[in-house]
Formats: structure tokens, sequence, C-alpha cells
């Protein structure tokens, strides 16, 4: 069973609107509880899944992606995250080396092109172009199907909810498949990478082929996360930056 739109619609059965009642009665029951001591750090692993037919062309893109399938467990991610807003940044450690172009090549392959910050209605990725650093500015992701599947993650009791990542370059638009696992017990709508709109804190996103599963939670005293970006950064639409990248001739 699933509901189309952003949470409810009205063809939804009576016994699916309570539980959507339910996400509702515990968001907002427990908003004020988490707004005294509203910090959250969670830490996400990455699984890279295999898919046969991709690069099988292109030996030197297949090697670079073979190489992401079998190191991606060098790969965390942490998200920070208060009633303010929230950051999703690489989390350093001993085993990712950002000098390795394999490495590099890895966070591409994985999806990760700049620390990802949420503020507000709208989300701002962290990019370098032409060795400057500027933001991309996108809306909130919307339209989720919700489902009443539901698993756990970590113990928290979390809803399936679907959508569709659409990327475009100079030739092509894909529309790739998202997947989330979202807890309402955590009334957050902030996101890991970007994702997020729905009623409760995504434990594990799916995009493609990229799976980010949360791996350790603390509840913490956090300082706000910093937006002082705003302040005197040069933001583009998405739809800017590809005009940027076409329009850029190295000659």
């Amino acid at each position: 069973m699933e509901i189309n739109n952003s949470w409810s619609n009205s063809i939804t059965p009576s016994f699916f609107k309570l539980r959507m009642k339910t996400f509702f009665f515990i968001i907002f029951g427990l908003s004020s509880l988490f707004a005294q001591d509203s910090s959250i750090k969670i830490i996400y692993k990455v699984t890279y899944q295999n898919e046969i037919e991709t690069f099988k062309n292109v030996p030197q893109l297949r090697e670079y992606f073979e190489y992401t399938m079998e190191n991606d467990w060098k790969v965390q991610f942490e998200l920070k995250l208060n009633q303010t807003g929230s950051s999703f940044k690489l989390k350093k450690n001993n085993l990712f080396d950002e000098t390795n172009h394999k490495d590099r090549m890895m966070l591409s392959f994985i999806g990760a092109i700049g620390d990802v910050y949420n503020l507000n209605d709208s989300i701002y990725t962290n990019i370098k172009y032409l060795g400057k650093e500027i933001f991309e500015v996108q809306p909130k992701i919307g339209n989720w199907t919700i489902f009443e599947e539901t698993k756990k993650i970590d113990g928290y009791l979390c809803y399936k909810a679907t959508n569709v990542h659409k990327v475009v370059n100079k030739e092509k638009v894909f529309n790739h498949p998202v997947v989330a696992w979202f807890c309402p017990e955590l009334p957050y709508q902030f996101v890991p990478n970007g994702y997020g709109n729905l009623p409760g804190l995504i434990l594990e996103l799916q995009v493609r082929n990229v799976v980010f599963g949360a791996d350790k939670i603390e509840f913490t005293n956090l300082e706000p996360v910093d937006f002082t970006f705003l302040d005197y950064a040069k933001f583009y639409s998405p739809e800017k930056i590809i005009k940027l990248s076409t329009d850029f001739n190295p000659d």
C-alpha cells in the first residue's frame, strides 16, 4: 500500500490515515522535547552496489567503479543537525586518502561532490569550480511516495518512501530511483546528502546503487551549524552550473 504526493491524499485507506496522524502526533509531540536539546550527530556508512553493465565498455572507468565497490568501507559521512539546519560532510579518518586519485574518484562515483547544507527550504552544496568555491542552491526535494512498509534500523522504526533523482548532463537526462527509510520518532526533516522533507529523519538512503546507512547516532550539545557562508558565497542554480561547464573552453 502506498500514498502519493508529499505525505497523504484523499484516497488513503483509513488505517493508513491513522498511521499518518500518528506521524504528526509524534512529530509535534516530540518537537518541544527535542527543541530543548535538539542536536544530533549521525555517522553514515556507504555501501556501493554492483551494476554489471555500468562502464563495461570503458575499462578505465570500470576499474574505478570496481575500486569503489571494494573500498566503500573507507568512506563515512557525518550529519550534524539541530532545529536550525544541518550539514553533511565527509568524515575525516585514516582510511580515506584525499590525495589518492582513486579515492577522490570514489567520491565522484558515490555522488558526494561537496559539503551539503540544509537551511529553511533550500539545499546548498559546496563545490569546486575552476579552483574556486561556489555553492549550488536548489529547493528541498518533495513529491515523495510513502509506503506502509516498515523496518527497524538501530532499534528505530522506519517507514519506506520513494522518489526519483534527476541527473542532467550535456547529452542526456537520467532518472535514478531513490529509496529512503525515515523515522517519525526522530522529528527532523534535515537530510543526508541533500535529501529529506519527510516526516522524520532518514536513517537509510539509497540513490541508484549507493546506500547511505546510519551507523551511529549521538544526541549531543553541538554548536549551531555554521551558515556564515551565506554572507559571502556565490550561489548558482543547477542549470547555471551546467551552463558554466558547457561554456567553459580550456583553450
